[in-house]
């Protein structure tokens, strides 16, 4: 199957941009798109598991995420909806190569709320999100992010205003406190999973990703090594790109640019 990564510089983005800082802004200047297969049998759990799409993208001081999921049921008809499926969790795995980390991340396969995937060539920051059952179309979730400092896991940044919605949930998480700024690279992986010891459930980076049984029977995940995994390649890869302020007299100038690359 064929992962995709889109680009975009889009009018809204930048009108936004434009708006703020009474007339001059740095707004988000594309959105990185990574796509997965939904439907497959590669998930044991039901749609709110199965990985669509994880969008990303930055202005100059946060990095927003969001998670998008198969938009109905493994029946094929019934709407997906989060709110009321509250119980799963949307984990994030960075490993960041730029700027140098002073330790090497955690290798092994035990995350901070006790999920049993991971990186074994090192995670740097752990990212967790959840729902909180609220009504649609939009409610109020959660994350907490935690930062390996060598020999276990430090909270970081915890949020109680991200966004759920139907069928998806998204992420602001400040630069800073992922060590980020412009420049900046990480490799990454997003996986679907349960609270407690469970694996992962759906993973963005793997296409094949093979059932994930409820305990007993865990098999635990590692992105680095799963068969299928293309976590560590440039498909793979965000590198935060603060754009240039632009004026409102330069909107004119602005149109919608979109470059698709594709990577099998």
């Amino acid at each position: 199957m064929r992962k995709s990564r889109a680009s975009c510089l889009g009018l809204s983005f930048a009108l936004g941009a434009a708006l703020s800082a009474a007339g001059l802004g740095t707004g988000t200047a594309r959105a990185d798109v990574y796509l997965d297969g939904i439907g497959q049998a590669e998930h044991y759990s039901n749609s709110w598991a199965d990985i669509a799409s994880v969008t990303i993208t930055n202005d100059a001081t946060n990095l927003f995420v969001t998670v998008n999921v198969n938009p109905v049921l493994n029946d094929g008809t019934t709407p997906t909806n989060i709110p009321t499926n509250n119980f799963t969790r949307y984990d994030m795995g960075f490993r960041v190569t730029s700027p140098l980390q002073p330790n090497g991340g955690n290798t092994t396969l035990t995350e901070p709320f006790g999920q049993s995937m991971g990186i074994s060539t090192g995670q740097h920051y752990n990212l967790e999100g959840w729902a909180n059952g609220n009504a649609v179309p939009s409610t109020l979730g959660g994350y907490a992010l935690n930062h390996w400092n060598g020999a276990s896991w430090d909270n970081t940044l915890n949020s109680s205003s991200d966004t759920v919605f139907a069928t998806g949930k998204s992420f602001v998480v400040p630069l800073a406190s992922l060590g980020l700024a412009g420049g900046g690279t990480f490799f990454f992986d997003v996986w679907t999973t349960f609270s407690g010891t469970n694996g992962a459930y759906d993973a963005l980076d793997n296409p094949t990703l093979p059932p994930q049984p409820f305990n007993p029977g865990l098999v635990p995940y590692d992105s680095a090594t799963a068969p299928g995994s293309l976590f560590g390649t440039a498909a793979y890869q965000y590198t935060v790109v603060v754009p240039e302020p632009i004026s409102i007299a330069g909107l004119g100038l602005v149109g919608v640019v979109a470059v698709i690359r594709r990577r099998r």
